[in-house]
């Protein structure tokens, strides 16, 4: 049946031909929805958000351009190192690691700041320049483009294809288009992070200024703190220590561990020479280490302590009226964690916690002292017990009877 358009049937919409249609599956509409409508994953880092949009990206860009593999590096110029953050990948023989800085193909991106392409890789050439693989994988073509962070080069976005010539100039040039909406991307969580944590810290001093009630017990004020910390900065593990008047001591005295590995218990004597605590107790000024790794750095809390936690710590002392009261301590599973505009807030937000502990023990030690009850004018248990021993012992002395009535 040959379609002929007349006069007759001009005006009229012409139907196509069964060869034109394209076949949509049964499930054609689910399958879709599942894609654009995935939700960001609730209640995980900026980190792991940002992860998340990174994946999307490389998957997209990875069946793009048809290739073998589509990976992201964060490039660290201090430590002059390349870390492999996301990967979408036809093979399973990439792992998460950090590479240092060679004369490979990342290198030379690296160090000449361009982009680089290989088209002819020969076995001995892709041991030598695909690092990111554990095993070879018959690699033929490389594309590399560095991702600029405020004119710095921060990353690199890699392609690689088992296809001889996979890929070319203008390969690089949409690359480029790409990596500069990654950096855009990498500016707006950045810039939403900024905002979300401010609100935050700013609605945790807010709650702890607002506090308006007693402590009656040490775990009621161990617990407001614990409270409060949690929205001031992140960290995996936290530790309050204490000084104990009566036994003129720094001691650890709560101890919250978000993780599964060992830690210090409760109760710990804090040796005052050679730790990092103590350190922090005797100058009374904080001490970040970015790098717990490090062997050459002293231990936390006691020259006797028994685990191992690589990542970063900070210990914070609670100083009010030159007196210490304690330190806060944070430990993280991230390295180089605390900035020094961190701790300079941290060490201003906490000193309402060294002047509530100020309060607290100024009014337990008072207390001491005290023989009567403030309220009643009895007195109190201890005084009690001490006055109705001696009249106990005098009444077996002398003989003589006697009589209390208590009336609780």
């Amino acid at each position: 049946n040959l379609e002929i358009i007349t006069a007759e049937n001009f005006n009229t919409n012409v139907p196509k031909s069964s060869g034109g249609d394209v076949f949509k599956p049964a499930d054609f509409k689910k399958n879709f929805e599942s894609i654009v409508l995935e939700e960001l994953p609730g209640d995980v880092s900026q980190d792991e958000q940002f992860g998340f949009v990174l994946e999307k990206i490389l998957s997209v860009i990875k069946d793009a351009y048809m290739a073998h593999t589509a990976a992201f590096f964060w490039y660290n110029a201090k430590r002059k190192r390349l870390t492999l953050e996301r990967h979408v990948s036809a093979s399973t023989q990439i792992t998460k690691q950090k590479f240092e800085l060679e004369d490979d193909i990342l290198g030379k991106i690296v160090q000449k700041e361009e982009p680089e392409i290989l088209t002819d890789i020969t076995s001995n050439a892709e041991v030598d320049n695909l690092r990111y693989y554990n095993q070879p994988q018959g690699i033929k073509s490389f594309v590399g483009v560095p991702l600029f962070y405020g004119k710095a080069l921060t990353g690199i976005l890699v392609l690689d294809s088992k296809m001889n010539d996979a890929f070319g100039i203008e390969q690089v040039y949409s690359l480029g288009r790409i990596v500069r909406v990654i950096s855009v991307i990498i500016n707006l969580f950045e810039e939403k992070f900024a905002e979300s944590q401010a609100e935050q810290r700013l609605k945790t001093l807010v709650d702890i200024f607002s506090y308006d009630r007693k402590y009656e017990s040490e775990s009621e004020l161990f617990q407001a703190i614990e409270t409060a910390v949690h929205g001031l900065i992140d960290w995996d593990v936290f530790t309050l220590v204490t000084y104990e008047p009566n036994e003129h001591k720094f001691k650890t005295a709560k101890i919250v561990n978000k993780t599964s590995l060992k830690y210090i218990g409760h109760g710990l004597e804090i040796d005052l020479t050679g730790t990092l605590v103590g350190r922090a107790i005797l100058s009374t000024t904080p001490v970040k280490i970015d790098d717990t790794s490090n062997t050459e750095i002293p231990p936390r809390f006691s020259k006797n302590e028994d685990f191992h936690f690589d990542g970063s710590f900070l210990a914070v002392p609670l100083v009010y009226d030159d007196q210490n009261y304690g330190v806060l301590c944070f430990e993280s599973l991230k390295k180089n964690v605390y900035s020094n505009s961190e701790v300079a807030f941290i060490k201003n937000a906490t000193k309402i916690f060294a002047f509530i502990l100020h309060s607290y023990s100024s009014v337990t030690i008072l207390r001491s002292f005290l023989s009567h009850d403030i309220e009643t004018k009895a007195l109190n248990y201890d005084s009690f017990l001490e006055r109705f021993t001696i009249d106990l012992v005098k009444s077996k002395e002398l003989t003589v009877q006697g009589a209390v009535a208590l009336i609780k």
